[in-house]
């Protein structure tokens, strides 16, 4: 089956910040960026897809990778217990909460196709979960800029949006 198409088209982010000077936090925020935008790609993969199975892992490993980037932002945590993404993002971003418990129960479905074991999922299903990974990849976008705007706040490193 294809994924039918009512998924719309994602909206690619015109704007994408990037760091004027050569601080380690600009370094990880070009790191952060580098990860949405390969979320992005990985969601239109998604969408391109004309098996619902392949569609929904890849699109489910896009939100991954969107939730790798929001957690990137964040200094790392020293000595954690081996917690999964959704976990992780559950605890340390409330913002992206609702999203990170949407995505963990998805996670089976993921698991169960990854392995070949079989799943009863349709293109509506299919359609819908891409639908909430592009959402949840705006929110990740927003919060990013957010957090971006608020480190150039406190340490005077000047941040600009670039086209």
């Amino acid at each position: 089956m294809a994924v039918s198409q009512v998924v719309a088209e994602p909206v690619v982010r015109t704007s994408r910040i990037s760091a004027v000077g050569a601080r380690p936090s600009a370094a990880r925020y070009r790191a952060t960026r580098d990860l949405l935008i390969r979320a992005e790609r990985e969601l239109t993969v998604a969408r391109s897809q004309a098996d619902i199975e392949v569609a929904f892992v890849q699109g489910h490993l896009a939100a991954l990778r969107f939730a790798a980037a929001a957690l990137s932002v964040l200094p790392p945590v020293t000595r954690q217990r081996n917690r999964s993404a959704w976990a992780q993002l559950t605890q340390r971003v409330p913002d992206l909460s609702h999203w990170a418990q949407l995505f963990e129960s998805a996670a089976p479905i993921r698991e169960r196709l990854e392995v070949g074991l079989p799943v009863e999922i349709d293109t509506q299903q299919v359609d819908q979960h891409l639908v909430h990974v592009d959402e949840f990849g705006h929110a990740v976008w927003d919060w990013v800029e957010a957090q971006q705007r608020a480190h150039s706040a406190q340490s005077n490193t000047p941040w600009q949006r670039a086209s």
